[in-house]
């Protein structure tokens, strides 16, 4: 009787086991079906520079570091860090993980802190995307930077100069700007 019971519970175990398989099978065969394969995309160099950069009271956040990275003829590289303050932030986010993807643009508007501030500059266009702490609301929103943020305080960023294989970001067949190879 022992024996039975232990094969029984085996052969569920195995079943369960089978089910669960076929299952996560089926969600793969549906993602691979929707999400488009990623491109592969390398490139070798080197460190050039550093440069830092501090914006005061009132400056746009991303305009100023795209004027930035113009004068200093910044082609390919990388904003490591950013911190300090913001008193309006214009973010995007993709709306549904679908393709044609869709985004959703919204402004805050208060005492936000950069929590975290990062980026890759290809062929001098620099896409960065912020993390924000809500002072009062202790929740943290992220997003992709969009023109119209307003420093509050200060806003200080290390910026990395590469050289070597050069950059650029072209559009997908989703209309995806995708980081390539120049």
């Amino acid at each position: 009787m022992k024996t039975s019971s232990s094969l029984i519970s085996k052969r569920f175990a195995l079943a369960s086991f089978a089910l669960a398989a076929g299952a996560l099978l089926l969600v793969w065969i549906n993602f691979a079906q929707t999400v488009p394969a990623k491109p592969k995309t390398a490139a070798e160099g080197g460190l050039k520079k550093i440069h830092r950069l501090g914006l005061g009271p009132g400056e746009p956040l991303l305009e100023s570091v795209r004027n930035f990275i113009r004068d200093h003829n910044i082609k390919d590289g990388a904003v490591l860090t950013g911190i300090g303050s913001l008193s309006e932030c214009r973010l995007h986010w993709p709306k549904e993980p679908v393709y044609p993807p869709e985004n959703v643009f919204q402004t805050f508007k208060g005492s936000l802190e950069i929590a975290s501030l990062q980026g890759i500059i290809a062929d001098g266009e620099p896409h960065l995307h912020l993390i924000l702490a809500e002072k009062g609301d202790v929740r943290a929103i992220g997003g992709h930077l969009e023109d119209g943020s307003k420093v509050l305080y200060l806003a200080e960023l290390t910026i990395a100069e590469f050289d070597g294989t050069p950059m650029t970001r072209r559009p997908n067949q989703h209309n995806v700007r995708m980081l390539q190879v120049k």
